[in-house]
């Protein structure tokens, strides 16, 4: 997924730092899901590292899970890849980085 934002947003590290952040807080790593208001457990459900943290309290069963979720990701990333490289071929951008 930060390879085709890097297409159109040549600063990419800004969003790299963004999507980390986003991943620590919701993750359960350093603060409890439980103590997390309502609205952010969707957003603790959808990132892959809540899972892994899940994953090592819990075992096995939350395996099935996690390999959702980051398929998921990994699907998001394809596609956004796929149309920022298109738009980048179409604009003629793929060799310039301004």
């Amino acid at each position: 997924m930060i390879l085709g934002l890097s297409f159109r947003l040549k600063q990419v590290g800004a969003v790299t730092e963004v999507l980390l952040y986003y991943l620590l807080m919701f993750s359960g790593f350093f603060l409890s899901p439980k103590l997390l208001p309502s609205v952010f457990h969707v957003l603790n459900f959808f990132s892959p590292l809540s899972w892994a943290v899940h994953g090592m309290r819990a075992g096995w069963p939350a395996l099935v899970p996690a390999l959702l979720v980051s398929c998921f990701w990994v699907g998001a990333g394809v596609i956004v890849l796929r149309s920022q490289w298109n738009w980048a071929r179409k604009a003629g951008k793929l060799g310039s980085y301004v």
